[in-house]
């Protein structure tokens, strides 16, 4: 696939939107974590791994799209400017104005998920060491209780049995 300038755009604009989606699954997934709910975190779990499948698909879909993007990144950062595209002065203007707004959305949105990963994995890490401790828990009460299959039946007169 050739790259032109509007195919990139358009590009970053799908990979910022789902980036954006990540980023609001990640937020809306704390509760779920927060309270065990182990059924909530499946279904989380189900949607974030469906959008970075998303992810994965569009950067392979766009590969120079996704090089291009690096290297305007790149770019942008050392010379603060945004790389020429071709086409005419007045529409290369416009262009590069739109270019330069996708590019730092796409940062940002990038940023942002890099961010509430790092939460995200705390989260995470709270949620399993809880779960280890209620098995711990659960593990020591176990010889407690004798098994349910050998308990003497309450309903039988003392001595006998049914």
């Amino acid at each position: 696939m050739t790259s032109t300038p509007e195919s990139r755009i358009s590009f970053l604009e799908r990979r910022r939107s789902l980036l954006q989606m990540l980023a609001r699954e990640l937020m809306e997934c704390r509760p779920a974590y927060v309270a065990l709910n182990l059924e909530q975190i499946h279904k989380h779990l189900f949607l974030q791994e469906a959008l970075c499948e998303r992810l994965r698909e569009l950067e392979q879909e766009c590969p120079e799209a996704l090089s291009w993007f690096a290297a305007a990144c790149r770019a942008q950062q050392e010379a603060g400017r945004v790389p020429e595209c071709g086409g005419r002065a007045d529409a290369l203007l416009q262009e590069a104005r739109r270019l330069g707004q996708v590019l730092a959305e796409n940062v940002s949105a990038e940023m942002e998920v890099r961010r509430l990963n790092a939460v995200h994995g705390g989260l995470v890490n709270g949620t399993r060491a809880t779960l280890k401790a209620l098995a711990r828990s659960f593990q020591m009460r176990q010889p407690i209780y004798s098994h349910p299959g050998r308990s003497p039946r309450l309903d039988a007169p003392d001595g006998a049995e049914r």
